[in-house]
């Protein structure tokens, strides 16, 4: 079964009305509080108080839309990182600021692949032609890089993970034997660009991740994910849809979480690997962030504009 990704303007408005709301709130509970004396002079002077409050943290949540989203992500994976080391995840930590890296490939990627293929067609061309270039050349081009709509965060491979992070977003598997016997491949592959992973975050750090990204509350774990995004499901779909009974296979699901970075969710699949020989039938456990065509073309806008 396949689901729409989340109407993001949607979510945007929704999270600027939060984050005002939030901030307005101690304000307004104080003025309100049974107990205090409070004279309806001082009441008013707290919500007014509340009111600049509000409109002041929204400001600042629009300007910080107007970043560019690797921008609005970079700052967010610094403050997890942080989090993590405070909360002894040292090489969770450092693996989560390795996506940092990884951001400014895969924007390095776009905007290289954009200049490319607008040279070679004679025309401006949107983040659609890239990320489907066999329609916009009509072939498979092999001096172009195939332009995906995510960057990985997290990946396991059951029995042993063995794989190359592309900088354009793509994933290669490799077989563990293999690269034993042959290292080099694995230095080859770093100097062509690529990053050889061997594990992904840790349990704690997979929960630690998805609570600071704003998935998990503080009493769930990465093992409470398939239910949080069965309740989710059920809980935006129409009333009469077959979806509000969707039941997820937790060994078997494919699961879309907005973020407050506009156009950016982040994507959590896991199931039997079927595409690579050496793992073919063995349990795959990913967590990657997802960008749409409307967050590609504005990496592009603004990466133009510096």
């Amino acid at each position: 079964m396949s689901f729409e990704q989340p109407d993001f303007n949607k979510v945007s408005d929704e999270k600027e009305a939060r984050v005002g709301a939030d901030a307005e709130k101690p304000f307004r509970d104080t003025a309100r509080e049974k107990g205090l004396d409070l004279t309806p002079e001082e009441k008013a002077a707290l919500d007014r108080v509340a009111e600049k409050k509000g409109e002041k943290a929204m400001q600042e949540y629009e300007a910080e839309k107007e970043k560019n989203p690797i921008e609005q992500l970079s700052g967010r994976i610094d403050k997890i990182a942080a989090a993590m080391r405070e909360n002894g995840l040292e090489e969770d930590a450092t693996e989560v600021e390795k996506v940092k890296q990884r951001l400014d490939k895969y924007a390095n990627t776009i905007r290289e692949n954009k200049e490319k293929l607008e040279e070679k067609l004679g025309k401006r061309v949107s983040a659609y032609e890239l990320t489907n270039l066999f329609r916009a050349l009509n072939y498979s081009p092999r001096d172009f890089n195939d332009i995906r709509h995510q960057v990985p965060v997290s990946l396991d491979i059951e029995g042993g993970t063995a794989a190359f992070f592309q900088p354009e977003g793509g994933i290669h598997l490799e077989d563990p034997k293999y690269l034993k016997d042959n290292p080099q491949v694995i230095e080859k592959r770093i100097a062509e660009g690529h990053e050889y992973v061997d594990h992904g975050l840790s349990k704690k750090g997979k929960t630690e991740f998805l609570r600071a990204i704003g998935i998990l509350n503080t009493q769930q774990e990465v093992i409470d994910l398939p239910k949080v995004w069965e309740e989710k499901v059920r809980a935006e779909a129409s009333p009469k849809s077959d979806l509000k009974n969707y039941v997820v296979d937790p060994r078997s699901y494919e699961a879309f979480f907005p973020t407050d970075v506009e156009g950016v969710n982040i994507k959590v699949s896991r199931g039997k690997e079927g595409r690579f020989s050496y793992a073919t039938g063995k349990m795959r456990e990913e967590i990657d962030l997802n960008f749409s065509d409307e967050a590609i073309d504005r990496i592009l806008s603004q990466e133009s504009e510096k």
